[in-house]
């Protein structure tokens, strides 16, 4: 099922069509996802107005990278790279995402978990094929539970962050 291909011309053809058709929806969803991940920069003044200037840092990295991505929109060379730019911008903007959270006091019990269904929308606004899709969730799985383990979680914290939507320990 996921192996299934063209013929090698119906799949080149198919290939070009598809990252022709994507480019308008990327260059909508680019500035959107900007100005999302700038208004997050309130979240983040709320729950630590200490760090504030470190995630403000984080943000704006993350920001010109969405620009650059942008602007490879508009290169033509870089059509047949689409899909591969475009998991890359996803995996680097969750990984501002979680290092912000990292950042933040008990970051992990506010809103790690909810990062995987935030990708999961940015793979198909991007229009992410499967393997591309998967490759950039298995990515943010992969990177968030290093930095628990890096952080030294407890064990609420890699099950709230893996396999849960709460927002609080389940004691609580």
């Amino acid at each position: 099922m996921f192996w299934n291909r063209f013929e090698p011309d119906s799949e080149a053809r198919f290939r070009g069509r598809f990252a022709e058709r994507s480019i308008p929806t990327l260059r909508f969803a680019l500035p959107v996802a900007i100005i999302i991940y700038l208004f997050f920069l309130f979240w983040d003044y709320a729950v630590n107005p200490v760090g504030l200037g470190t995630t403000l840092a984080i943000r704006l990295y993350f920001c010109v990278l969405v620009i650059v991505a942008f602007g490879f929109t508009y290169l033509r060379f870089s059509r047949r790279w689409m899909r591969a730019i475009m998991c890359g911008t996803i995996i680097l903007g969750a990984t501002g995402i979680i290092l912000s959270v990292f950042l933040v006091p008990e970051g992990f019990r506010i809103g790690t978990s909810v990062i995987l269904i935030a990708v999961t929308f940015a793979c198909g606004l991007a229009r992410l094929v499967f393997w591309s899709a998967a490759v950039a969730c298995a990515a943010i799985i992969g990177i968030t539970n290093s930095i628990l383990f890096v952080h030294e979680a407890s064990t609420f914290d890699y099950f709230n962050t893996n396999f849960s939507l709460s927002r609080r320990p389940l004691s609580a």
